[in-house]
């Protein structure tokens, strides 16, 4: 007997339909004239009765994000997380909704082909449990020109739902909304659509944030809905339309209703560095059509290169690596290269050898993490499926029908891992029967569901046979286990037993992490078909999805955990103000807000910092033995349940949100200059800005000897290994902890030699001749080391060769100063002139907060803050309130030319009031070390140049000084031992 699943209703799921029905309550339906159409109501003369039934039922389920408003068109909404039954329970409304008030006549609306495919079998496998409970069952049709002539004409005795995508509606292009004279429609109809109106249907739409577009909301009036409801794990910009119902990220983990996730993060820095994107396309057609795409280059720098069709990626670039990548085709989605490689819009992709290495590990690593938990989940009954998401159909199966290089490593990797699990000892019997019944038919383990072509048909067609597959994929008569599909479906198949779940391929950038894994999140499926919920004591064990990524899936973990905190309603921080608390509706007003911190701080549960931020102290265990003494806080305008509901929320999830910044907020974007202290500092900018060139000795011949003695004594590295990190409990911040695990690999050059020497001598300045002279005469071992790891050799070797440009020029550095530039800089336009604003980001990577209202008045930005870069930086402005310093500024961007070949920017720039009340220039390089000797060779190269600099200037008769401040030092002595 065929195993089917056993649908139970959950109180959650229950709670939602009896929310939806509701909201009708005491609402007098009436027949309608045309008896194939829905029963109806008078809107207008109906909107205070829905509106008492949608607040009644808000204040039941506790939902108070959104407002209650009904306009031209009531809209309800439902929000329930990805995994936790959300089509279930939309399609028990519709059943709910004929037996409570004789609607007929739905349309469920998805945003893809592939929803569409997996809604319609949703309503058939759940149609045995809903005819027992509502003696009904639904009539579906799938959309089509045939189809829809039939739903219009159904019996208004039946429940007719009709399932499309919203794309099949939303251009006047459409069938449904072109004129069938020549067809016999209701009301006189001149189109499909125009019957629909007729009909009054009721419109479901699942997953209205995927609705977009100005076409797409006009079409839908024209269904003339006798109302919508929307149900969806986000709602785009959290545009709420009435919303009845939430059952957010939070919830669904905390509760229970979901797997757990355990994350393998397969990568290495190497392979992370050689990656191309296709970031943008321009042009008004295809043929006009130019793609922006973004690579690394060996100094492991992203850089950006404008490609047409027939353009050769490696050329253009110079990585002759990169040959292979000639642009055959550009689309609006991808960029296509001869080499058979598509590069989605949005995606970051790895090229080299190490790809081929990644590509083992991970499948490799999919296949371990599915045998490192089958033999239990076998011993209870429970089949574990294993699937991997691929990019191209032919990596997996070709034209022929043979296995694709994939399938084939597939098998390798499967049968390796095999042996190594039939060694074990103390093998459960039925298990390793299990096992070696496909031992030797290894394509009866594994099948591929791929569409033949890019068409419409063609992948519903594959869509369908995966979705047919659902339920006989979960018994252990199907010696399946391993699927394989295309990112392409990747939404609306889910299999509750998918217990591993692999990306080997990149996935659109619109689509969440979480709805990427929600193929896999759903509750696992014993053998009778029924679920394993909370109340089983193996449940955690069950339900823990293991997903395998590549690195270049760049903070996947990270992005999950942001997704479940931001889809979150109740969302929770450790870190909150007044704000938070009048948002969370514990709080009625600020003020209230206010009295209710002091009181919790007065009660050890928080603290308050000096910028009125509170911060949850009080621990875990502290308060789940004291949480009730929240309850019994009584203060006027304060809600001690949600406060309650606050805290609880926050010690099962630990997820957190940023409070809002109650400071003062600077203009989006920039940083004003301050015009009265900037007039003081402009003679400092100036000088600072000089039109410089750096000039030095050098004796060739001792560089090249000193640098092959240095790379010969100093450099080592050694061979590459792929790092597996396994990140547990990802949805809970709290308990979220990850191991890592390494695996060695061999690799081979990706850069020429010829292009190895070019990017040093354009890191060191130093000619391609005198690099190559180095390199031909260092130990063979040494140069037989680059070839390893190419990117940190580059590194390392160039650390030797500066460190060999630092002992042979340290004393012999000059610069010819010209003229002051009198063009744009960071701080003055073209003229000379004080810009009023410099954009924000130009001083640090940090804002940081000036505590000193003295410091704040002497800053040449007329703000509350400064950008910054690091500890010292901040130690150094909190110092700044010196009595002789007239004003500071930490400085944007200038470009001193320095020996080693880049451009140097100090620190901060001081004007300090001296003792015959002449000004002093004080430029700071801060380095946050202990001692001067621990600073990196390249550093003291910059600050030996900026040395020489400042003495030119000098000598040219500027008042300036030029400084290192360590850890150790205190600008106020500095200061003082500048003036002695």
């Amino acid at each position: 007997m065929a195993l089917k699943i056993k649908f139970d209703r959950l109180d959650y799921q229950e709670q939602a339909v009896d929310s939806i029905s509701d909201v009708f309550e005491n609402i007098c339906f009436k027949a309608n004239d045309n008896r194939k159409s829905n029963p109806t109501f008078e809107l207008e003369s109906s909107k205070s009765i829905l509106v008492g039934n949608i607040t009644k039922v808000r204040e039941s389920n506790k939902v108070d994000i959104g407002d209650v408003s009904i306009k031209d068109e009531l809209v309800v909404d439902t929000l329930m997380e990805t995994g936790t039954g959300k089509t279930f329970t939309f399609l028990e409304s519709i059943y709910r909704l004929n037996r409570d008030y004789g609607l007929c006549k739905f349309i469920i609306l998805v945003p893809s082909n592939p929803i569409r495919q997996g809604t319609i079998k949703n309503i058939k496998i759940t149609k045995e449990f809903f005819v027992k409970e509502y003696g009904k069952q639904i009539s579906v049709y799938n959309y089509s020109e045939k189809t829809v002539l039939n739903y219009i004409n159904a019996s208004d005795q039946n429940i007719s739902v009709l399932v499309s995508t919203y794309q099949s509606f939303n251009k006047a292009s459409n069938n449904i909304n072109k004129s069938k004279i020549e067809q016999s429609l209701i009301g006189h109809a001149k189109s499909y659509m125009q019957a629909l109106a007729q009909l009054r249907p009721v419109i479901v739409i699942d997953e209205p944030h995927r609705f977009e577009g100005k076409q797409t909301a006009k079409y839908l009036k024209e269904f003339n809905s006798l109302f919508t409801l929307r149900f969806g794990a986000t709602f785009k910009g959290d545009e709420y339309k009435n919303l009845i119902y939430t059952l957010d990220s939070v919830d669904a983990f905390s509760r229970g209703l979901v797997k757990a996730i355990t994350v393998d993060t397969v990568g290495n820095e190497n392979v992370d560095n050689h990656t191309i994107a296709f970031t943008k396309i321009t042009g008004s057609s295809q043929k006009d059509y130019k793609a922006t795409v973004e690579y690394k280059d060996i100094n492991s720098k992203t850089q950006k290169v404008v490609l047409e069709k027939g353009e050769n990626l490696g050329e253009k670039v110079a990585i002759e690596y990169l040959n292979s990548y000639v642009v055959d085709k550009i689309t609006k989605s991808e960029v296509i290269f001869t080499n058979d490689i598509s590069l989605p819009l949005g995606v970051s992709e790895s090229y080299g050898v190490l790809l081929d290495e990644m590509q083992r590990v991970i499948v490799d690593t999919a296949i371990k993490n599915h045998f490192e938990r089958e033999e239990e989940l076998f011993k209870l009954d429970i089949k574990a499926l294993c699937l991997f998401f691929i990019d191209r159909v032919d990596k997996y199966l070709t034209d022929d029908g043979i296995n694709g290089e994939l399938a084939q490593l597939f098998e390798k990797l499967y049968l390796k891992n095999l042996n190594e699990v039939l060694k074990r000892e103390n093998l459960d019997e039925d298990y390793k029967e299990y096992l070696l019944k496909t031992k030797d038919n290894l394509k009866e383990l594994h099948s591929g569901y791929f569409a033949k072509s890019k068409k419409e048909g063609d992948e519903a067609e594959a869509i369908e046979l995966i979705l047919n597959k659902k339920e006989e994929l979960l018994s252990f008569d199907s010696d399946l286990r391993f699927i394989f599909s295309q990112w392409a479906l990747q939404e609306g198949w889910d299999n509750p037993n998918v217990m591993t779940l692999c990306k080997l391929a990149p996935s659109n950038s619109k689509i969440s992490k979480l709805q990427q894994i929600g193929r896999g999140l759903r509750l696992a499926v014993d053998q009778d078909g029924k679920r394993v919920t909370k109340d089983d004591s193996n449940f955690d064990f069950i339900n823990e999805l293991f997903v395998v990524v590549p690195s270049t899936e760049e903070n996947f973990v990270a992005s999950i955990q942001n997704e479940i905190s931001e889809n979150s309603i109740k969302q929770v921080s450790k870190l909150f103000n007044e704000d938070v608390m009048v948002e969370n509706h514990i709080a009625a007003t600020p003020r209230a807000a206010t009295k209710l911190l002091d009181e919790l701080e007065e009660m050890g549960f928080i603290a308050i910092d000096e910028d009125d931020m509170s911060e949850i102290t009080i621990s875990k265990d502290e308060y789940s033995s004291r949480s009730k003494e929240l309850e019994s806080i009584e203060m006027k305008g304060c809600d001690s349940a949600k406060l309650k509901e606050y805290f609880d929320s926050f010690f099962k999830t630990s997820n957190r949100i940023k409070a809002k910044d109650r400071s003062a907020k600077k203009e989006k974007g920039k940083i004003k200059i301050h015009q009265e202290n900037f007039k003081k500092f402009k003679v400092l900018w100036d000088n600072l800005n000089y039109d410089a060139v750096v000039k030095y000795d050098i004796n060739s011949e001792t560089l090249v000897k000193t640098a092959k003695k240095r790379i010969d004594d100093n450099f080592t590295i050694s061979g590459q290994d792929i790092i597996v990190k396994r990140d547990k409990n990802v949805e809970s911040k709290e308990k979220h902890d990850n191991e890592k695990d390494t695996v060695a690999v061999e690799t081979h050059s990706i850069f020429t030699l010829y292009e190895f020497i070019k990017a040093l001598s354009n890191n060191t300045k130093l000619s391609m001749q005198t690099i190559a002279k180095v390199l031909h005469g260092i130990k063979k071992e040494k140069f037989d080391l680059i070839p390893q790891n190419e990117n940190l050799a580059l590194k390392k070797i160039e650390e030797q060769l500066v460190s060999a440009m630092y002992e042979t020029i340290i004393n012999k550095i000059s610069y010819d100063l010209k003229e002051i530039k009198t063009c744009n800089t960071s701080l003055t336009d073209k003229h000379g002139n004080m810009k009023e604003f410099i954009p924000e980001g130009s001083l640090g990577v940090e804002t940081y907060a000036i505590k000193s209202k003295n410091v704040m008045e002497k800053s040449i930005y007329d703000e509350a803050f400064m950008e910054v870069d690091s500890s010292i930086e901040k130690i150094t402005i909190d110092e700044s309130s010196d009595k002789k310093i007239i004003v500071f500024g930490k400085l944007p961007k200038v470009n001193i030319p320095t020996a080693h070949g880049r451009n140097y920017n100090p620190d901060f720039g001081y004007v300090i009031e001296s003792k015959d009340d002449k000004e002093l220039y004080f430029v700071v390089e801060t380095k946050g070390y202990d001692k001067f000797d621990d600073i990196s060779t390249k550093e003291k190269l910059q600050i030996k140049s900026a040395e020489a600099f400042f003495k030119e200037l000098k000598d040219k008769g500027v008042n300036v000084e030029y400084k290192t401040k360590i850890n150790k030092d205190d600008l106020s002595q500095m200061i003082k031992d500048i003036l002695k």
